[in-house]
């Protein structure tokens, strides 16, 4: 009787062994070990790709946290969700947060999370509406972990008065931003020999998210050396994602030759002829954003068609920073 007492009390004290960790759980102190997603999230576009992408284990996440009717019209409303960056401050409460235990493995939920961390950490912030409800949620870009906020009465849209009778109302289609604007300064080196700073300007056709074109207008000032001369440049490169930040391109460009040229001795000659180059290129986009402008490493090397022949003399190579607007 007194064994069968005390194997009662060893389990109940083994109960509360297990059960003590797991109450403790909901005060979260550091953000990022244990992320839905790497790596962090820069953007907007990189929350909705990861949602795009990864969306059966989206749905699982919202299945665990017994959320599964949600998970339809989360996908469908986060394209034009109204979505902004936050400072999140200690002692914010969230009603449940999608995780993988360090960063792998089968999604998991946890719930009645309060963040106890002693600084803010940034979010994405955005709303769902589903049955007169409006649900809130917050994405901390360091980790992608979806998590539920509240849960509020949606707001009443208000029916604005009819137009007058002779006013039209004509619905206009919402224009997809083609791309971005931007600028390359850098350095250039011929191996003649001659050395160059040169600016770019152009603007990014993205044709789709892997595939864009570059058209620009640079200019290539001429530093040092005694072969070439400054000139103005026309590119056209068309450019590919391998992969997510990385992209190689190729492309022509017509370089008119030099703008003022002399010889050795000072007089005007026409030693640098109208040529069109052939381009390859290669860009890296930085995983940072300075005052919304998204800056990258960017390389070439360039050469005219028609003297592929004497590419040890011709050929320019180099590169510097670009940055899109």
């Amino acid at each position: 009787m007194k064994r069968n007492k005390l194997l009662l009390l060893l389990s109940f004290l083994a109960v509360v062994g297990f059960a003590a960790p797991s109450m403790a759980a909901g005060t979260l102190k550091t953000m990022g070990t244990h992320p839905f997603y790497k790596p962090p999230l820069t953007s907007v576009a990189d929350l909705q790709n990861m949602v795009q992408k990864h969306g059966s284990a989206v749905k699982q996440g919202f299945t665990k946290a017994g959320a599964a009717d949600l998970y339809p019209a989360f996908v469908e409303q986060l394209p034009n969700a109204q979505i902004e960056t936050v400072q999140v401050q200690p002692g914010q409460t969230l009603e449940w947060m999608l995780f993988r235990k360090m960063g792998k493995g089968p999604v998991a939920v946890a719930r009645n999370v309060v963040w106890g961390g002693r600084s803010s950490f940034e979010a994405f912030k955005f709303s769902i509406q589903k049955d007169g409800n409006e649900y809130n949620f917050l994405v901390p870009l360091v980790c992608g972990n979806i998590a539920l906020v509240d849960v509020t009465a949606a707001p009443v849209a208000e029916v604005p008065p009819p137009p007058a009778p002779e006013v039209v109302p004509v619905a206009v289609a919402p224009r997809r931003a083609l791309g971005n604007p931007f600028i390359i300064v850098g350095y250039e080196h011929q191996f003649d020999p001659s050395e160059y700073i040169f600016g770019k300007v152009g603007y990014d056709f993205a044709i789709t998210d892997q595939f864009h074109l570059l058209p620009s207008l640079g200019f290539y000032g001429q530093v040092h050396g005694k072969d070439g001369e400054s000139s103005i440049a026309v590119d056209v490169l068309a450019s590919y994602y391998v992969v997510k930040n990385f992209a190689v391109a190729l492309g022509v460009g017509f370089w008119p030759g030099a703008l003022v040229t002399r010889d050795q001795y000072g007089r005007s000659c026409d030693r640098d002829k109208n040529n069109v180059d052939a381009i390859v290129a290669a860009y890296y986009d930085l995983p940072v954003q300075w005052l919304g402008m998204k800056p990258s490493i960017y390389v070439e090397g360039r050469n005219s068609v028609q003297e592929f022949d004497n590419m040890n003399l011709t050929a320019r190579v180099g590169g510097g920073l670009m940055v899109r607007f």
